[in-house]
């Protein structure tokens, strides 16, 4: 800024608190209220939610016993799984329809050549494009992110 137009605004902040010469200090007695009312404020909402938080923080770490699952509630909540997905009709295998058998070996001789070559004893067929392949699963409608979440057990 130029020198005249730092004057012209001194100028005008004096004319507006009543002196000729600007205020060099900050804190006021109401710029001093502000800050106070201010920090106050702050510390009731940040008490007021750490309260709320710890108070869900203690129950979702807090667990008895009674909350572990034993193999029993394990065993119990797979067969209700199970029942339940059966239940829905698998409507993501309307569409399905298996490989010929001959392709089926096909793939699967390919893939015992493919393996003696490389001199390895087993494959495991993951969810994705391989289980789509070599498990016997065609379905043109799933993409490789959909056949893992219908794949898994």
């Amino acid at each position: 800024m130029s020198k005249s137009l730092l004057n012209t605004h001194r100028d005008l902040g004096a004319s507006m608190h009543g002196s000729r010469h600007p205020r060099n200090s900050r804190f006021t007695p109401r710029t001093l209220g502000q800050l106070v009312v201010t920090v106050g404020l702050l510390a009731a909402g940040y008490r007021y939610l750490w309260r709320q938080y710890s108070h869900s923080l203690d129950r979702s770490f807090a667990y008895s016993d009674s909350d572990v699952i034993t193999n029993e509630n394990r065993q119990e909540f797979q067969q209700y799984a199970i029942r339940n997905l059966l239940d829905t009709g698998l409507p993501f295998l309307e569409n399905a329809s298996p490989i010929t058998v001959q392709d089926f070996q096909e793939r699967r001789d390919r893939l015992a050549e493919a393996l003696v070559a490389e001199d390895t004893d087993d494959f495991v067929v993951e969810p994705g494009y391989t289980f789509k392949y070599y498990g016997n699963v065609s379905q043109p409608e799933w993409e490789a992110r959909e056949v893992s979440k219908h794949a898994q057990k």
